[in-house]
């Protein structure tokens, strides 16, 4: 079973990548991003993932309202 964590809000991008290393450290293989009106999380989870090798990253469900399916395709095949 691989076990994975949810990582909070935080107000800067690179306490969120410190908090996901942390996880990853801790043996955790997934970190997944919720949509607020704070940050994108299509975005956020390609950062870490970036940052972090080896850490799966994916998002919830993100509101397509307002957002041109190019914008949606590009983000979902970076």
């Amino acid at each position: 079973m691989t076990i994975g964590v949810t990582l909070p809000l935080q107000n800067r991008i690179d306490t969120t990548v410190q908090l996901a290393r942390e996880a990853h450290e801790a043996g955790l293989r997934s970190a997944w991003f919720g949509q607020t009106f704070a940050y994108d999380s299509p975005t956020l989870a390609a950062i870490v993932g970036r940052e972090v090798p080896g850490l799966h990253v994916g998002t919830a469900a993100i509101p397509v309202f307002g957002r041109h399916p190019l914008l949606i395709s590009s983000q979902a095949q970076t």
